[in-house]
């Protein structure tokens, strides 16, 4: 018999899939989007989306993501009702997600391509056709959900009210790329790269701390700490995977800095040290 800890299903809680967090990224129908599961997962895949002109949206609601497929039939009968085969008659696939999030981006997105953060008209006529890549987060897994052309075909009421945020309800429909292809759905672990300094600009500063240097390299994702010889920058804001902006403490001479980040942390070399001075 089974302890009471083991199931009779044998199964792997690890395979259940949460969707945690996400978001949605969208671009010209032209951009160049993921086209393999390795380029999906990599852990710099929002750099490389923004690289592409593929912007990200905003928050999304705690609604999350609403895939639906939707598949009409009819079948085929003979004489006497009976059925020979059930054929296709039409199939679609929306997202439903509502962004909360007022910038540049979801205004184009909501309003078409003249919107700007400041000023939208609201227009008759279809928005166009784009790409469009969704990523949802459980952890260190991640499912990114690939739509090479995609188009807003339903927007929800905007409510203005003091008890929610205004958002941008919108459904999309997924259309055939030159595959007949309508989404392509990649999942996996994210493996992080140990980050790695390259450059410090200026790699030299007063004693007294209170400078901002200019860090470049390699694998600063959701950075965590960046240290002068163990003592904590005073401050830090990661511009990117390659580019953080850190504020120097007080010290004295030659100094490592050390980034730390989800792939741990940069191995001490002569591109790395700062010296007070």
């Amino acid at each position: 018999m089974p302890s009471r800890r083991q199931h009779m299903s044998d199964g792997n809680a690890r395979n259940v899939f949460v969707g945690v967090v996400g978001g949605v990224f969208s671009g010209p129908e032209t951009a160049a989007y993921p086209q393999s599961h390795g380029a999906a997962i990599k852990s710099t895949l929002a750099q490389d989306l923004i690289a592409a002109n593929i912007r990200p949206l905003g928050h999304i609601s705690t609604d999350g993501v609403t895939q639906t497929i939707d598949q009409s039939t009819t079948k085929l009968t003979a004489w006497g009702n009976y059925v020979l085969r059930t054929i296709e008659s039409e199939h679609a696939v929306t997202y439903q997600y509502k962004l909360v999030e007022h910038n540049e981006n979801s205004a184009k997105e909501f309003y078409g391509d003249d919107a700007t953060v400041t000023e939208q008209q609201i227009k008759s006529g279809m928005l166009p056709i784009k790409t469009r890549v969704l990523v949802v987060r459980d952890g260190n897994r991640r499912m990114v959900v690939v739509i090479p052309r995609s188009q807003v075909i339903a927007r929800g009421d905007q409510q203005m009210y003091g008890e929610d945020a205004v958002s941008y309800d919108m459904t999309i429909e997924a259309y055939e790329d030159e595959h007949g292809v309508k989404a392509y759905i990649y999942r996996g672990d994210v493996e992080y790269v140990a980050p790695a300094i390259t450059d410090l600009d200026p790699a030299t500063g007063p004693d007294v701390g209170g400078e901002a240097i200019r860090i470049v390299g390699t694998g600063f994702v959701t950075p965590t700490s960046v240290t002068f010889a163990g003592v904590p920058a005073l401050a830090f804001n990661a511009i990117s995977s390659t580019e953080i902006v850190a504020v120097t403490p007080p010290g004295d001479g030659a100094t490592q800095v050390q980034v730390r980040a989800a792939g741990g942390a940069s191995t001490p070399t002569a591109d790395s040290i700062y010296t007070f001075a």
